[in-house]
């Protein structure tokens, strides 16, 4: 199957998680483009593993990777996003479309900072301008949420007290609530320089495909 029909076909997803799913998913129906099946969804070391053989995938069907730049910046000692895309995929298809999320992914929902106030309950200016600067995203985003006027969210986001979790028993669904329900991905690109570097590449590849 020849490049140039790449931007007719649904683009496999490669994520570290639920989340970073649903995220890809509004990335691709932000510049129209479609997406197939997940895979695996499984962390850093599930993904890790695929590259190889997804690069080779992406000759026939196009790919779309979503990378957190918290612990293989530390693995692969890469300065910045575009050395740690070379040293994982030294000889990346145009197709494989890996690009980096800056910090995890809680930098990109941070971003949208109007949305995500109005679901925490939250004031706006309570959320970072500069979300992609927080050294722990989503611990940033669990601490606003103890501070929301709602309980339910206090409840299913803010972990228990006494517990080693970081996380609230909802997190997971109450944020896959809100992506798909309220996030602006072009929104979210004006304060995550990644986002943005991200959503210009796809509307490229789709225009060169």
């Amino acid at each position: 199957m020849g490049e140039s029909a790449a931007g007719n076909l649904p683009i496999y997803l490669l994520v570290e998680g639920n989340l970073d799913r649903l995220v890809a998913q509004c990335l691709l129906k932000e510049v129209g483009l479609e997406y197939g099946t997940t895979y695996p969804r499984g962390g850093w070391n599930a993904l890790e593993k695929k590259f190889t053989s997804f690069n080779k995938t992406a000759q026939g069907m196009p790919v779309l990777a979503l990378l957190d730049f918290m612990e293989p910046k530390s693995l692969y000692n890469a300065p910045c996003p575009g050395d740690l895309v070379e040293k994982l995929v030294p000889l990346r298809h145009p197709n494989f479309l890996l690009r980096i999320v800056v910090r995890e992914i809680e930098s990109w929902l941070l971003a949208d900072r109007e949305r995500l106030s109005d679901f925490l309950s939250i004031q706006p200016n309570h959320i970072p301008s500069a979300p992609e600067l927080e050294n722990d995203p989503k611990q940033t985003l669990v601490k606003l949420a103890s501070t929301s006027r709602r309980k339910e969210i206090r409840t299913d986001l803010v972990p228990q007290k006494g517990t080693s979790a970081s996380q609230g028993p909802g997190y997971n669904s109450r944020m896959a609530e809100f992506v798909i329900n309220q996030w602006r991905p072009r929104e979210a690109a004006k304060r995550a320089p990644s986002l943005s570097r991200c959503l210009t590449a796809l509307r490229r590849w789709k225009l060169e495909s």
